[in-house]
């Protein structure tokens, strides 16, 4: 939250989107899924630096299409910068009035289903503000015509495309998913929506939420800690394991750490029937087998036809057996699956800086933020990756 933009904000109507058949921008209708509510309301607490509620009693709060109502505070929808949710807990980035350079964070607590819906609306607002902030820019610049924009079919935030090549997918920053731009139907998209990446290996996948509890006697105290991630399999079962040896100590704990392991085992959920395999892959990229899981990720790849989550972890794969020259194929591999995909971007700036190759370093960081002082016509270098495959694109 603390580096999003501090810049002034420009009051502008959103842009046009670029309507791709059979994406969600095709159809943003009255009777469109993806239609924001009129007005949500809720009752939360607010949080302190340590977690803790600031208050006894709720407040209450309002979002209706032009304002955050906050207990007795009333903020526009332009002074939120970033909405974040986790489960039960959504943090805020507010424009502060005082200091129009610096931001304010909010840290509120309410139900997870209000969570998600409140986090839905408030990143459309944020998304269709960024999208037109960065088309003034371009403008500004005289490069108009890099603009270009879509809606995410799964949570309906505008993604800002501009200056990126047309490719088979498109990655969403604020649900973190990779969707395939045009759905063939065959049921991909509906699998895609519950790919992400995994708080603990960090590899594309089906997680799912897990309660990290622990309960330590310590003589005469007891420490009592508990945290909601979001696992795949893998480390869910991981983490259940822990939890269960740690908590052998107050044996109280157990009463939550045995049931997470037995959901693990019986709850897992499997990567789905167009992504099947990739759970096993990961496990074996997890257990420091890149020749496996590259074979593994390969065969899925070889399925789908292209998929930038699965090139991705086939990178990091690579990367953790230390052969980075590899890992950037395949980071590059996945950008030419989907233009946007900010994850595979990350790691080729750490690639290269690990292996000192500063000159494509500074081309990976000039295209990517569309820098108005670099070379139009200059690439960097795995934009184009040796041995990819050209698929058909929207």
């Amino acid at each position: 939250l603390r580096n999003m933009a501090r810049t002034p904000l420009n009051h502008q109507h959103p842009p046009a989107h670029v309507v791709v058949p059979g994406h969600a921008s095709a159809n943003s209708g009255p009777s469109d899924p993806l239609a924001e509510p009129a007005v949500l309301s809720f009752k939360y607490f607010q949080l302190n630096e340590s977690g803790r509620p600031m208050t006894m009693l709720r407040r209450t709060a309002r979002i209706d299409d032009r304002t955050l109502t906050l207990g007795k505070d009333v903020f526009p929808l332009e002074a939120v910068r970033s909405a974040q949710g986790r489960h039960n807990i959504l943090a805020l980035g507010l424009d502060d009035p005082a200091s129009p350079d610096s931001d304010t964070v909010m840290v509120l607590q309410f139900s997870p289903r209000r969570v998600r819906e409140a986090v839905r609306t408030l990143n459309r607002a944020v998304s269709r503000r960024r999208a037109a902030e960065a088309r003034s820019r371009l403008i500004a610049r005289g490069r108009g015509s890099l603009f270009r924009s879509c809606l995410c079919p799964g949570c309906g935030c505008t993604i800002d495309l501009s200056g990126r090549r047309v490719t088979a997918e498109v990655y969403c920053p604020y649900c973190d998913s990779v969707w395939t731009a045009r759905d063939d139907h065959s049921g991909r998209r509906a699998e895609e929506g519950r790919q992400h990446l995994c708080d603990g290996c960090g590899l594309y996948g089906r997680p799912d939420t897990i309660t990290c509890g622990y309960v330590i006697f310590l003589v005469v105290t007891a420490m009592y800690r508990y945290q909601i991630k979001v696992l795949c399999t893998t480390c869910m079962r991981r983490e259940s394991w822990k939890m269960v040896g740690t908590n052998v100590i107050g044996l109280i704990g157990e009463f939550h750490a045995v049931p997470q392991l037995v959901r693990s085992y019986l709850r897992a959920r499997p990567a789905g029937r167009q992504f099947a395999g990739l759970e096993a892959a990961n496990g074996l990229a997890g257990g420091r087998r890149p020749e496996r899981a590259e074979a593994a990720y390969q065969q899925i790849i070889a399925r789908l036809g292209h998929c930038a989550g699965v090139r991705f972890n086939a990178g990091v794969a690579r990367l953790r057996a230390g052969d980075h020259e590899q890992a950037i194929a395949h980071f590059a591999q996945a950008l030419g699956d989907c233009a946007n995909y900010q994850p595979a971007v990350d790691a080729l700036a750490r690639c290269y800086r690990r292996l000192g190759k500063q000159q494509e370093f500074d081309a990976l960081v000039a295209h990517w933020s569309l820098d108005p002082l670099a070379d139009p016509a200059t690439h960097w270098a795995g934009e184009l990756p040796v041995n990819r495959v050209d698929h058909p694109t929207a």
